[in-house]
């Protein structure tokens, strides 16, 4: 709506408008009426024979002169509609008339009432009453100097008839005035503007009602116009941009001087009057409406974004709850669900009994779920069920599925192991904990793998756990075979869990378990087994609790470890064993104090039973336990990260000791897969063989079969390294591990040790005798030399120099001692033995 103000509006006062001079328009019904009269007194001056002799003159005069020249007068004044001043000149021509020509005295005169009488609807009090005066003194003036005939009786007539006109037309506008100002007084309490405008150019032609809410003056709206304040993003919306309607248009905004908004809203039609086509149309102020829209408008899309679907319940017969709206962020399908009972829409929700009761008495909020809908969607939900007003219900649905899928995920993590799916150690002590109140005779196996760390170290974590991955499976399916339970307890560490029946029973799982854990596995490559040691312990015979037991079969499981018996029973006597937690805490103390010493024990020919050479084997002095094999200490050492420490004193006591010997004399020495992934190794054999002033070839090192697994290649060219530097390499305990032969091409080798559990059944087996016999024949094909480990009898030592050994080892011979028992012992000959 585009309004040019044409009256300054004071706060709180209203608006009423008529056309200036220039705004006026033509009356076109006055102007028909004026016509009629005009013409009906000449048409009846000229009939009339009463009108005297002259009546044609008369009609003449009032028919084209006296009317065409009034209504000529206005149109040349500019102003259509009749004024005061221009009636007053009309009155006077007529009386101008009668004194020119005394005959038309009385038409003159009925013209004058006639043009009175038509302007006493519009025209000002003051302005009929000058014209009647005008009127009366003119004409009785010329009535008196013309001697016109029967001039009284009219002249009585006229000021009688038209001041009584002029009374009851003025009681009958003031009544319309009282009924007009009734219904401004009533626009003018009420945010609204009652207006007419043209158009084409949208400017008012009449307005009322209220401008104070609008907080413009008349200046600003006259300079500017009413759309210059209407918001510019709004225009669009507004009438004389988008076009006529007749209907409500939509809000838009209209600014007042401090920049807050007013919401004003049109309702608009076209009319056709007979002063053309216009306009009319109320702005109505919607501001305080507009804000409970907006309000509703945000509720509803925050609602719509809440991770909840909304429903509004009605009772109905039926103990029914009919959907009356619903909002359906999280797309259960509900949107289109008003009219529905929400047993039809969620059958699965109102079968639950707790939902049920919640929606047939919800006096709070009442919290439901989480529960799982049995749609396509196999989502889980969590309901909240409360009463609202009018004995409506209202149930906000949550998809909680991600946080129940993560409550799940944390409680398999809890109770199951990640990398295998077995179960883990809280969930093997609970199995435990419920055996132990219900009384069933138990018996656990503790099984750790061995030499996984080699595994880890040679072929990468990544190795390592898909190597725990597969035997996980293998050791999983052999617990569903015999019906019990397997778990992971961390590491290389599994547990068995069985009902004890007898001591056959156990052993026949722990035999089945060691398959299991010798079979080997196919990494990048490679075939790797580890083997296990298993630690056996039942349930209430070696302990009553989880903790106890578990403990048991710990000492057990290390028995047979540094024994190396795949399997070992718990018995009392296993308990000293915990010294080595005591020992663990002084590992760094012990290296510290040069407590960690070399012995050795001596190698031989059999070819003659000379001594050739020894293996230097470490112990550790303790203060309070004595000297410790190395099974007491090496994985303490290795959890402590402290292996290293320890090859470091073995490579200088075992050269040191080659220097000690007269002649040439061969010192082998064990190194892990660890020792051969330091890149520093060679250097470190270089320095100490410089220091003591001792040949490479005096040296021999050791590596047993599975650390030559090394994919990386790391460990192939340390070994290069030690070859290059005159270093001999042996292959340690040959025979008991799933290396590939094309090691022996590839490698820098020299010999093979033959492990002693093919050694020592030698003369009794037939399988181990043709084992000793093929490898030997293989080295010696490939020019390596050949080393007997474990050899305890005579017999034994006959019977491998028969098969082809060169060298041997073992109690037949001597023990591990001291260097300087060794040197005193006389087992060291002026003649040596090249050992190539």
């Amino acid at each position: 709506m585009m309004f040019r103000a044409v009256a300054r509006a004071r706060p709180g006062a209203s608006v009423s408008h008529s056309p200036t001079k220039s705004e006026a328009r033509y009356d076109g019904r006055q102007f028909i009426g004026r016509v009629v009269i005009a013409s009906t007194l000449a048409i009846a001056a000229a009939l009339v024979p009463q009108a005297g002799p002259d009546r044609f003159i008369i009609a003449v005069v009032l028919g084209l002169i006296v009317v065409p020249a009034h209504f000529l007068i206005r149109s040349l004044a500019g102003v259509p509609n009749p004024t005061g001043p221009l009636e007053v000149l009309a009155v006077a021509a007529a009386s101008t008339c009668s004194l020119v020509e005394p005959i038309v005295w009385t038409p003159a005169l009925l013209f004058q009432a006639l043009a009175i009488a038509a302007s006493i609807s519009y025209q000002r009090t003051k302005w009929i009453a000058i014209n009647v005066g005008v009127a009366l003194s003119t004409m009785s003036a010329v009535a008196l100097t013309r001697d016109v005939e029967g001039a009284l009786p009219q002249l009585i007539v006229f000021a009688v008839f038209v001041p009584v006109l002029a009374s009851g037309s003025r009681r009958m506008q003031a009544g319309e005035r009282r009924a007009s100002s009734r219904v401004r007084a009533a626009v003018e309490g009420l945010p609204i503007l009652v207006w007419e405008a043209d158009p084409t150019t949208g400017l008012p032609l009449s307005m009322i009602g209220r401008l104070d809410h609008l907080d413009r003056t008349r200046s600003e709206l006259v300079a500017n116009g009413f759309a210059a304040f209407v918001h510019p993003h709004d225009r669009h919306l507004h009438w004389t941009e988008n076009g006529l309607r007749d209907s409500i248009g939509p809000p838009y905004r209209f600014v007042r001087p401090d920049g807050e908004f007013v919401w004003l809203r049109d309702h608009v039609s076209e009319d056709v009057t007979d002063r053309g086509r216009i306009v009319r149309g109320v702005s109505l102020d919607v501001t305080a409406t507009r804000a409970q829209e907006i309000d509703l408008t945000r509720q509803r899309e925050i609602v719509e974004r809440m991770a909840a679907t909304t429903l509004v319940l009605e009772t109905v017969p039926g103990d029914q709850h009919r959907i009356v709206h619903a909002v359906d962020p999280i797309h259960l399908g509900v949107q289109q669900a008003a009219g529905r009972t929400f047993s039809e829409v969620f059958p699965d929700l109102a079968a639950d009994e707790q939902v049920a009761a919640a929606l047939r008495g919800a006096a709070g909020v009442e919290r439901v779920g989480p529960l799982r809908l049995l749609d396509a969607t196999e989502r889980f939900v969590e309901l909240e069920v409360f009463p609202i007003s009018d004995g409506a219900t209202a149930v906000l649905i949550s998809d909680v599925t991600e946080r129940e899928l993560a409550a799940r995920t944390i409680r398999r993590q809890a109770y199951f192991d990640d990398l295998t799916g077995l179960p883990n150690r809280v969930t093997f002590m609970e199995l435990l904990e419920k055996r132990t109140v219900a009384g069933v005779p138990t018996a656990v196996l503790l099984i750790d793998l061995n030499r996984f760390k080699e595994v880890n170290d040679t072929l990468g974590h990544l190795s390592g756990d898909a190597f725990l991955r597969a035997l996980g499976a293998r050791l999983g399916d052999l617990a569903t075979e015999r019906g019990c339970t397997v778990a992971r307890l961390g590491g290389d560490e599994f547990a068995f869990v069985t009902a004890f029946e007898d001591g056959q029973h156990v052993a026949s799982l722990a035999q089945q378990v060691l398959d299991v854990c010798r079979e080997p596995v196919e990494i990048l490559g490679s075939a790797v087994a580890s083997g296990a040691s298993i630690g056996v312990a039942v349930m209430p015979i070696d302990a009553d609790t989880p903790e106890a037991i578990l403990r048991c079969a710990d000492l057990a499981m290390y028995r047979a470890k540094s024994s190396r018996r795949g399997v070992w029973w718990y018995e009392p006597s296993l308990d000293r064993g915990t010294d080595d937690i005591e020992s663990l805490g002084r590992l760094g103390a012990a290296l510290r104090n040069g407590e960690f010493e070399m012995f050795f024990q001596p190698i031989v020919d059999l070819a003659d039973g000379q001594v050739v050479g020894a293996e230097a084997l470490a112990r550790w002095r303790h203060p309070v336990r004595g000297v410790l094999a190395p099974e007491s200490f090496l994985d303490l050492l290795s959890v402590a990260g402290l292996s290293g420490a320890l090859t470091s004193i073995a490579i200088d006591q075992a050269v040191a000791a080659a220097s000690r010997v007269a002649g040439r004399f061969t010192v082998s020495i064990n190194l892990s897969a660890h020792d051969l992934r330091n890149t520093e190794l060679a250097s470190e054999f270089r320095a100490a063989l410089a220091r003591h002033g001792v040949a490479p070839r005096q040296v021999l090192v050791e590596i047993t079969e599975e650390h030559l697994l090394d994919p990386t290649g790391v460990v192939a060219t340390t070994l290069h390294e030690l070859a290059d530097l005159g270093l001999r390499i042996a292959v340690d305990d040959f025979g008991t591990g799933y290396s590939s032969l094309t090691h022996l091409r590839s490698l820098p080798l020299g010999h093979l040790k033959i492990d002693r559990e093919f050694v020592s059944g030698v003369i009794d087996e037939e399988h181990d005798a043709v084992i000793v016999r093929a490898v030997t024949d293989l080295a010696h094909n490939l020019g390596l030399s050949v080393t007997a480990e474990g050899v305890e009898s005579a017999e034994v030592a006959a019977e491998l120099a028969r098969l082809g050994c060169n060298f041997a080892q073992g109690y037949l011979w001597g023990r591990p001692i001291p260097l300087d028992e060794f040197l005193a012992s006389g087992m060291v000959g002026v003649r040596t033995i090249d050992v190539r």
